[in-house]
């Protein structure tokens, strides 16, 4: 039999195949393909925000042309919560356009990760996966398929820089998506604007936070209104977590600085360098 052809790049075949699993955007889409698919076939199919995105859904399938839903609580109008993810959630079902839409954002996060280089990227991938696990356990459709458009934003816009004209256009076309499907995924579009205008890249903020912006003030205008209790459980943790990147922070500069140091003192010894 004949020997099995041995690529020059990789010098075998099995060591292409250990790069391509171990690279970031890889190892983030396999987990959170994984957990997508444990969520869907073992968690329960109601409860947290899962409901109203299953109610909300089914009325837009039922009755895409009414203009309120009067059978949620005290009833809401759709420009108040998502223009356009009712419908969509109503023709691809809830539960698999979360999943999916998981997948993307694991694997444009990462490509993101990856790109600018990160310390440590096949660890942050992981912990894509899991933060993206915690956002299908908590119900939020609308949102999660607004941080895959608001991510796919985030690529098309940090790409701008050799040929600016088209991935801004895609840019401010995925925000304007990002807006229509989740307002709060609009909002952290503004954190992105905000930061592409402090390094200067004023084209690419413009692209961003003004298509995000803009429905808004319409969507505003047909708000329900309501209030949200924030008790002690749901700000201690921030603070505490924090206070705990602070020092961590700290102590990390304080070892690299001594760290330094040693290195410089035991170079110095090395050359019989005087003190």
């Amino acid at each position: 039999m004949a020997d099995r052809p041995v690529s020059r790049r990789t010098g075998h075949g099995g060591r292409w195949t250990r790069e391509v699993c171990g690279h970031p955007v890889v190892i983030g889409a396999l987990l959170t393909a994984v957990g997508a698919v444990v969520w869907v076939t073992v968690f329960p199919r109601v409860g947290t925000d899962l409901s109203a995105a299953m109610a909300r859904a089914g009325w837009a399938s039922r009755y895409p042309r009414a203009a309120y839903l009067f059978s949620w609580y005290g009833g809401f109008h759709p420009a108040g919560y998502s223009l356009l993810a009712p419908y969509l959630l109503a023709l691809t079902g809830v539960r698999p356009a979360m999943a999916a839409a998981a997948v993307i954002s694991s694997v444009l996060l990462s490509s993101l990760l990856v790109r600018h280089r990160v310390p440590r990227p096949r660890a942050a991938a992981v912990w894509v996966a899991i933060a993206l696990w915690t956002e299908l356990s908590a119900g939020r459709a609308p949102f999660t398929r607004g941080l895959a458009a608001g991510l796919g934003c985030v690529v098309a816009a940090d790409v701008s820089r050799r040929r600016p004209v088209g991935p801004l256009t895609a840019a401010a076309a995925l925000a304007l998506l990002t807006c229509l499907l989740s307002p709060v995924a609009a909002l952290f579009l503004c954190v992105v604007a905000a930061a592409f205008a402090v390094a200067g890249r004023w084209a690419g903020a413009v692209a961003v936070a003004v298509p995000a912006v803009v429905p808004l003030g319409a969507m505003a205008a047909f708000s329900d209104g309501g209030t949200q209790p924030f008790l002690t459980q749901n700000w201690l943790p921030p603070l505490i977590a924090a206070a705990g990147w602070c020092c961590s922070s700290r102590a990390a500069g304080r070892w690299s600085v001594s760290a330094r140091s040693s290195t410089a003192s035991a170079s110095c010894s090395r050359s019989r360098c005087p003190a």
